[in-house]
């Protein structure tokens, strides 16, 4: 799996290298209004769908959770990412998640 970022990086399908999905969470979250909290469940479904072009698996890429503060804290941003996961799988039946 490739999952580099780099502009001008070099071809690597002919290592057997392909290319995955990033879903970052600023287009989850745009100017993190809302952030931690479920989003829209259709236009998250949405983003995933346009986000999914490469062969990969598609990667949600939330970097700044709490797992810190209130005991709750921690479950809930897990049910949250759960959940990211479980709607991505239904918009992308068949495409590996992580």
């Amino acid at each position: 799996m490739n999952s580099m970022a780099y502009k001008r990086k070099p071809d690597t399908a002919k290592d057997d290298l392909i290319k995955s999905n990033i879903l970052y969470e600023a287009q989850i979250w745009p100017e993190r209004q809302g952030w931690g909290t479920l989003p829209n469940r259709e236009v998250f479904e949405a983003l995933v769908r346009a986000n999914c072009t490469n062969p990969g698996p598609l990667v949600i890429d939330i970097e700044h959770i709490t797992i810190g503060g209130s005991p709750r804290s921690p479950h809930n941003n897990v049910q949250m990412l759960a959940q990211l996961a479980d709607w991505a799988h239904e918009a992308v039946p068949g495409k590996v998640i992580g």
